[in-house]
């Protein structure tokens, strides 16, 4: 019995549950229960088992201009994986027909032991490497040594020659980007900050002049528990490269899940992520900061 909670006509409320729409723009009619019923039920295993979908962007420039790419972050609900790509965009913002590069695919062709994992030591209040002999006694207590190489990329301890869940051969390592956007960090791009309130001894035009050459990268959060940085620039060979990523302590208490055989998908570092050029003098002066959230 449905009950109408804004006092509208009984006529009103089933002409709008007379139809539905599974998102494809197929109207289904809600009419018959049963048949309402089947007919969502395919419409949402056809969106489960759909390919790669965009969860968000970012670009490298404010302008559209030579040399322009759009990063656009995915996830595939059928493997729990993720996606990170660069297209160009030409100066009539139209999208090039394949993209630049993935990320996915330079994390499958990097050795893992190349890889530049870190975490938090909180009894040392200092950054650690993410390998299981370097964490402290509480994080070992989470994750053994398998589920470590697991997470740092290593395909020996998967099944069928491991214990621990198998991934896709191809692009299995990027976990699922859903709601953090990635941001791209290049040049510093403040405007009017050599006077008052800001510093006038040590001038933002002489940080900015100084890390004008620093390596883009572009960061995301995803959910196989990391932060990742990834080269964000224009050449093919070396763009897409993962820079290193970043494991935050307060997502360790269930990442051994992430790892399982039986593993149902779950939401780690997924927040959204701010960058800031800000003068900290405990920290020296001038310095680009990336705050992130899970």
């Amino acid at each position: 019995a449905w009950t109408d909670p804004f006092n509208a006509p009984a006529h009103k409320i089933d002409d709008l549950l007379h139809a539905a729409l599974n998102g494809r723009g197929e109207y289904l009619n809600a009419s018959n229960p049963q048949e309402l019923q089947v007919a969502l039920e395919r419409a949402f295993l056809a969106f489960t088992q759909a390919g790669s979908s965009t969860s968000s962007a970012a670009f490298n420039s404010t302008s559209l201009e030579e040399g322009t790419l759009l990063y656009r972050g995915f996830y595939d609900l059928r493997y729990n994986t993720g996606e990170l790509s660069a297209t160009a965009v030409a100066r009539d913002g139209s999208l090039a027909a394949t993209p630049l590069w993935r990320a996915s695919q330079q994390m499958d062709a990097k050795a893992i032991d190349q890889r530049v994992m870190v975490t938090w030591d909180r009894g040392a209040t200092r950054g650690i490497p993410f390998r299981y002999s370097a964490l402290n006694a509480a994080q070992k207590s989470l994750l053994s040594d398998a589920e470590t190489r697991f997470l740092r990329g290593d395909r020996t301890v998967e099944q069928p020659t491991g214990a621990l869940r198998k991934r896709e051969a191809v692009g299995g390592l990027l976990g699922d980007i859903v709601n953090s956007s990635p941001v791209f960090v290049g040049a510093p791009r403040g405007i009017n900050r050599d006077q008052s309130p800001y510093p006038v001894s040590n001038l933002y035009s002489t940080f900015a002049a100084r890390e004008a050459n620093r390596t883009p990268v572009v960061y995301v959060g995803a959910n196989d528990g990391m932060l990742h940085g990834f080269n964000g620039t224009n050449n093919g060979t070396v763009g897409g490269q993962e820079t290193f990523a970043f494991i935050p302590t307060e997502v360790m208490p269930r990442l051994e899940e992430y790892t399982q055989r039986d593993y149902q998908h779950q939401y780690y570092v997924d927040g959204e992520l701010t960058v800031a050029d800000v003068y900290d003098t405990g920290l020296g002066g001038w310095r680009t900061i990336l705050v992130g959230t899970l």
